[in-house]
Parts: C-alpha cells; structure tokens; sequence
C-alpha cells in the first residue's frame, strides 16, 4: 500500500495540538483542526480537505462574546455529513469553558459556539477538551454527542483536576448535566471517551 504524507497547513507561526476526522461514508472528506495563532492570538484553525488529504482550505472559528482565545480543540464525525468541534476558550487567564461548533453539511460552514461547560474565574477552568459521537451501527442512541474534558477546581488555590462528560441528544443545541467520572482525591489530566457498536460509552 502506498504512504502519502500531505502538509496541512502553510505560513508562520506553527499550528499545535492537531487533530482529525474522516466522514465514513466518503473518506475523502476530512476535517481538521489546530490551535492557530496567526493573529496573535489563540484560536481555533478549521482546515477541510475533499480529495482525501491533498488539498486543505483554512478557516478560523469564531469566539464566543467575551472571549479572546482558544486552544485544545478535537473533532469527530457522524453520520451522515456531520462533523463536530470541541474547544477550550477563555477570556484571559481566567473562566476557562468548554464549547463546540458543528457543521451538518461536511465542514462547508460551521454553527457559532455554543457552551457546554462554562468556567467561573480562577476557580473553575474546564480545559483539554475531546469529542466522540455515537455512530455504532446498532446503537440506539446513533448521534449522541460526547464531550471529556478536565475540570480543574479552585484554581487559584492549589485545587484538583477530574474529569468530567457532557452529552448532548440534539446535535449540540442542549447539554445534559456534566458526570463527574474520577475521583475528586485524584488529579487526572484528558479523559478520553469511546462509544462501542451497541451505545455504550466508556471513559478513560
């Protein structure tokens, strides 16, 4: 089988913290995304390839009011042109919130942020964002959203860090109560979170 290697991204600075996400019914279309700090500050940089890595345009995604950067995003793809972006956005060294973006037509546009877990000043910052989608063939719960990230609490103050899970049902319009999943006696760092064929989720 033949390797290709294809550059993503072009210009100064350097995009960090990568990641990528393949439309499973037409593999020639990706989405990926990277920290991009081009203007200066830190934002979310959205790059679409429809030839199977080749060619990538290059977008920036919007902030939500209020905040001035963004950082540790990751994507995921789900059935059947739906590709949704997780972040962590702040306003300064401070209120660090989870937010999410989705496109319903294979990264052509993406929706304005949405939150999905906001932070509280140097007390809570919810930071190291992932995203999974349910696309398990026989899962009854075929397009549910799953969004880890790390919840540090009373930052200021030599606090702790859980992990923590939101879903949403409705393609990112609403967020159900977070689920704390580790213990809040020990310090973690980027959960992780897998759906297997029939629904169920797990979390690392």
């Amino acid at each position: 089988m033949t390797n290709f290697n294809f550059q993503v991204t072009t210009g100064l600075p350097p995009k960090f913290e990568p990641y990528v996400a393949v439309n499973l019914l037409i593999p020639g279309i990706m989405i990926a995304v990277a920290v991009d700090t081009t203007t200066g500050v830190p934002l979310i940089g959205m790059y679409r390839s429809l030839d199977g890595g080749a060619n990538w345009s290059q977008a920036l995604l919007p902030l939500p009011p209020g905040f001035t950067g963004a950082e540790a995003p990751a994507v995921a793809y789900s059935f059947p042109n739906t590709f949704a972006i997780s972040a962590h956005a702040f306003p300064g060294a401070s209120d660090g919130t989870t937010i999410f973006y989705i496109s319903t037509n294979n990264g052509t546009n993406f929706s304005s942020p949405v939150i999905v877990s906001s932070g509280y000043g140097t007390y809570i910052n919810n930071d190291e964002t992932n995203i999974t989608i349910d696309v398990g063939q026989s899962s009854p719960y075929l397009g549910n959203i799953y969004v880890s990230y790390n919840h540090q609490f009373n930052v200021a103050n030599g606090g702790n860090s859980t992990a923590f899970l939101s879903r949403s049902r409705d393609n990112g319009a609403t967020w159900d109560t977070p689920i704390l999943l580790s213990s809040e006696a020990n310090q973690v760092e980027r959960p992780d979170v897998a759906v297997d064929l029939i629904g169920s989720v797990y979390g690392a």
